[in-house]
């Protein structure tokens, strides 16, 4: 059983995350036919609404993924349009420790939290090309909701619905 915790990056670690995730946002929407221009565009307008405050707005939390110590990840999750919805905005396991448990011991070390903090709902944007993504997804309860943006929208029910 793998065992892992979450640690918050800093401003800075937490800049270059975002950073590093918006360039491969546009560059799988590139590849999923839209323009370079459009994909930024659209990019750019979507971060501007959700991080009014960058990786300082409130209720975003962007951690360091760690196993005994030592970092194997990053992740960024926080609310959408609803307080009680939130999403996995990006989770990326290091290479060299990818198919070793990680990635779904941080999901369910998120969806605890989220579940203590109230959240009904989690969801996820996946390029359906990641196969190995789709597949821990579905494992872990995460309903295929929709396609948008080349992608697939899934949403997993954290606690019973209302």
């Amino acid at each position: 059983m793998v065992v892992i915790s979450l640690e918050q990056l800093s401003e800075t670690d937490a800049d270059a995350f975002l950073t590093e995730t918006i360039a491969s946002f546009v560059e799988e929407l590139v590849d999923s036919g839209a323009g370079r221009d459009v994909a930024q565009a659209a990019t750019d307008e979507f971060l501007a609404w959700l991080l009014p405050d960058g990786v300082q707005t409130a209720g975003h939390r962007f951690a360091a993924v760690h196993d005994d110590g030592r970092r194997v990840g990053r992740l960024w999750f926080g609310p959408r349009e609803s307080p009680s919805d939130s999403d996995l905005f990006d989770i990326d396991i290091d290479i060299e420790d990818r198919d070793r448990g990680f990635g779904r011991s941080a999901i369910e070390l998120v969806m605890s939290e989220l579940r203590r903090s109230g959240a009904d709902r989690l969801g996820l944007n996946v390029f359906e090309s990641n196969t190995a993504a789709v597949a821990l997804y579905e494992s872990l309860g995460f309903e295929r909701r929709g396609r948008n943006d080349g992608g697939t929208e899934m949403w997993l029910q954290l606690r019973p619905a209302s």
